[in-house]
């Protein structure tokens, strides 16, 4: 209770501490700005977003910021050789306007820094050459300036006098620069990273040891307190807890507590998180604390039998508006263990009903009008026939022909980890799509038609095809082994998938051939699939299947209506089935309904 209670606590209190004018508010724009970098000289660096440092010890702080501890850092405009990192948002001054132009000044600056050392040093002479190359800037610089002189306040220290005198262009620049671990952040200069020994190059000799006049000592520059190596007590299994009846230390002194790190994510910028260290502890861990592994695909010994050689398919790069060949990988799969599956009795009766029914259409005769004989009047024709009679033909009648349908099917399944979820006590998605599968293949295997049943799932660009019943399989316990053996896997690369089915039906001979796609998500993968790439490439693939005289549609499985399946296959190309009970017969209603 008491922990809750203090989360909350600790949640509501930042917030309040944090509260920023939103209406003011800007937020970073990469592209843009990465353009305007470039197109000043920038050359090739990057945009991203700042990390947060430490700032002045005078910078003030309110009462609430004192209350929960922020205000210490903050996301300051940063610069190295590769990259300006820039605040995420910025809500400094009280106009949009005006925190918006700070970032463009920001991108100008950058691009016009030299290989000056010291902070002041470095930035008034970028910002000389900037104005010199863009006088028209002046009046933005003199407006910035002003707005960060006014944020700032009065001057209450010399260092402040001293900053203001090198922001002051008009005077000559001091010899001396101000100790910026004890002002306030400047925002309309940027730190300067350009060599390990700190920013704006090396620290200069005869620096402090503890702090010097650059303000690397806030960021990379700082210098480290070599502390002896800690020895940890004896080894113990990492899910047990540690007695609390010892000491209580302070959270500076390391805990010698051997725990597992198979849960610790590894840090994106080693040297950043190093450099927001007050001091550098080592300790002597065991060989199997680091341990890490990679759950994306099982053991060679647990997963599915590969069958045959893989293949590759093309996939649309939306960068270069493209199709870019042999992107992705395709591997068909079966069961390792194919599962003993019975279908349950009530499916079994819907089955078959639906079966019959299928039958009774296919075997049913089909009129042929216009004939010179036959055994029905037919009364289009004889209309026609008294209204214009001098177009007459004299082909009256109708009469029954037997024919076989020229109609090829492929039902491709969604079977992602999404399909693991419940949608009942006892019954899961992956159990739902067993089941509308069983009952849409033996409908159709009563129709006579050709009917091909996959699934699938990706990891990356590495497509897993599960075949279900091709072709030429015949419908029987084979098919049902294979449903049986049908497992969740990973996720879901919809236009790979898309694409493989239309190699498959592209080769039938059948006049129409359906192309249908069940699933109960959006396109999805690691390597970023589920934005703009997924969609583009999605949306190619159904252009392509459709150019090769393909009928798609898409059947989703949800509890709310899609918002991704209608921008894709159309308003009249998906259909959304809300209780999955529903999904068997809405299968067998909505092929019925394609078929022409």
């Amino acid at each position: 209770m008491e922990e809750w209670v203090g989360l909350k606590w600790h949640r509501w209190a930042t917030r309040r501490a944090e509260r920023t004018n939103e209406a003011a508010q800007a937020l970073l724009e990469p592209a843009p700005l990465g353009l305007l970098l470039r197109a000043a000289g920038g050359g090739t660096r990057r945009i991203a977003e700042a990390l947060p440092v430490p700032v002045g010890s005078d910078t003030p702080r309110s009462w609430w910021q004192r209350i929960a501890g922020t205000g210490l850092r903050e996301c300051l405009p940063q610069l190295d050789a590769e990259v300006l990192a820039l605040p995420p948002r910025l809500a400094l001054h009280g106009e949009p306007q005006l925190n918006a132009q700070l970032y463009r000044w920001w991108a100008l600056l950058a691009a016009h820094h030299g290989p000056e050392r010291g902070f002041c040093r470095a930035n008034r002479a970028a910002t000389e050459r900037l104005l010199t190359a863009f006088p028209a800037l002046q009046g933005r610089w003199q407006r910035l300036l002003a707005a960060e002189l006014a944020r700032r306040g009065a001057v209450q220290s010399e260092h402040e006098a001293l900053l203001r005198r090198w922001l002051s262009l008009d005077q000559p620049a001091p010899d001396a620069e101000p100790d910026l671990a004890r002002l306030a952040p400047l925002w309309c200069w940027l730190l300067s990273v350009q060599g390990e020994g700190g920013v704006n190059g090396e620290a200069e000799p005869g620096a402090g040891s503890e702090a010097s006049n650059t303000p690397g000592q806030s960021i990379a520059g700082r210098r480290r307190v070599h502390k002896p190596a800690v020895s940890l007590v004896a080894s113990r299994h990492p899910l047990l807890l540690a007695a609390k009846t010892e000491w209580l230390k302070t959270f500076a002194d390391p805990l010698p507590l051997d725990r597992a790190h198979d849960d610790q994510p590894e840090p994106q910028d080693a040297q950043a998180a190093a450099d927001t260290l007050d001091a550098l502890t080592l300790q002597r861990m065991g060989s199997g604390s680091r341990l890490r592994f990679d759950l994306d695909l099982p053991a060679a010994e647990h997963d599915d039998l590969r069958l045959g050689e893989p293949d590759a398919l093309p996939e649309w790069d939306p960068r270069g508006a493209c199709l870019q060949p042999l992107r992705v990988s395709v591997q068909r799969y079966a069961a390792r263990e194919p599962g003993s599956w019975t279908p349950e009795a009530s499916l079994r009766v819907l089955a078959t009903q639906l079966r019959r029914r299928m039958a009774v259409q296919q075997a049913a005769p089909r009129w042929q009008r216009a004939q010179a004989s036959g055994e029905l009047l037919d009364l289009d024709a004889l209309v026609r026939e008294r209204a214009l009679p001098q177009a007459g033909t004299g082909l009256l009648w109708m009469q029954p022909h037997r024919r076989q349908r020229e109609l090829a099917t492929l039902l491709m399944a969604d079977l992602s980890m999404s399909t693991d979820a419940h949608v009942s006590s006892e019954q899961r998605v992956i159990d739902v799509i067993r089941d509308s599968l069983y009952v849409f293949g033996e409908a159709l295997a009563g129709s006579g038609d050709a009917l091909a049943l996959f699934g699938f799932s990706s990891v990356r660009r590495h497509l897993r095809l599960h075949e279900i019943k091709g072709f030429d399989t015949p419908w029987g316990p084979r098919t049902l082994q294979a449903l049986g053996g049908l497992r969740p896997g990973y996720y879901t690369r919809m236009g790979a998938a898309l694409r493989a089915a239309t190699r498959e039906l592209a080769a039938r001979p059948e006049r129409q051939r359906l192309l249908l796609l069940l699933t109960d998500g959006k396109p999805h993968d690691l390597d970023g699939y589920d934005g703009r790439l997924g969609l583009e490439d999605t949306r190619e693939a159904l252009r392509e299947a459709r150019a090769a005289g393909l009928t798609p549609f898409a059947l989703s499985i949800d509890s709310e209506p899609p918002t991704v399946l209608a921008p894709l296959f159309g308003t009249r190309g998906h259909a959304w089935v809300r209780r999955c009970s529903e999904l068997p017969r809405k299968l067998l209603a909505l092929h019925a309904s394609l078929v022409r």
